[in-house]
């Protein structure tokens, strides 16, 4: 929060925030509410920014010891404070902020579609959901979806626009939380299976048998899929029972 208003300096009567806060807080996010004054100083900037390694809300963390510094000023309907909270990490998997970019078409080929599916993904979307829409006059379309990284924003943005037939994409940010994930063998009567295991704090929230596994497995013994599955999953839990 850099504040607003004006602030008097060695040259004079100065804009919030000074100009050595403002190149200090370059590519950092910044916002100003409050009482027209300046709330960070060009010290604070300077600490904040050398010591911080990323911005946004608080994670997930166990809570060790807190502090407090006063300033001199009184604010009406808020304290002059600044406060620092030193935890360790832990409790719940800390969320992640990353992009959505999407785009409307409906003057594509479906041939198109699956095409651009594999390449946004080969090109690291972490994740591209297609979804049915009903466009102007009632027109049949499909709404692509394409999660990704902060610094992969632009790049991506770029391939929709080249490889579609869009005139324009959207872009927000959302916050994403993971579980962590594993994997361990298992031994069915077809053969090996990698069973995909999903932890949160010790704790297993899903499990998964490996679709390419058991894909494999059923064509190579000439067996229908589900069995292999079935089997697979019989086995983890088996497994999971003994442990």
């Amino acid at each position: 929060n850099l504040g607003s208003g004006t602030v008097r300096a060695a040259h004079g009567v100065m804009p919030v925030p000074a100009p050595a806060t403002a190149l200090l807080v370059k590519d950092v996010p910044t916002y100003a509410d409050g009482p027209a004054v300046e709330l960070t100083t060009p010290t604070g900037a300077a600490i904040v920014t050398t010591l911080a390694e990323s911005f946004g809300a608080m994670p997930a963390m166990n809570i060790k010891s807190v502090g407090y510094g006063a300033g001199d000023r009184d604010f009406k309907g808020r304290p002059n404070l600044a406060r620092v909270l030193l935890g360790e990490a832990g409790g719940t998997r800390e969320a992640t902020r990353i992009h959505v970019i999407e785009a409307n078409v409906d003057d594509m080929s479906p041939e198109w579609v699956g095409y651009v599916h594999e390449r946004l993904l080969e090109a690291g979307a972490l994740d591209v959901t297609l979804t049915p829409v009903y466009m102007k006059k009632a027109r049949p379309g499909c709404t692509i979806s394409v999660l990704v990284r902060p610094e992969d924003q632009e790049r991506l943005g770029e391939l929709l626009l080249t490889e579609t037939t869009t005139i324009g994409i959207r872009t927000f940010t959302v916050e994403r939380r993971v579980l962590e994930r594993s994997s361990r063998a298992v031994e069915t009567p077809y053969g090996t299976v990698k069973i995909k295991v999903a932890t949160e704090n010790g704790s297993v929230r899903n499990a998964a048998p490996e679709y390419e596994d058991c894909r494999r497995i059923a064509r190579e013994k000439n067996v229908p899929f589900k069995e292999v599955w079935q089997q697979a999953h019989f086995a983890y839990l088996s497994l999971d029972a003994e442990s």
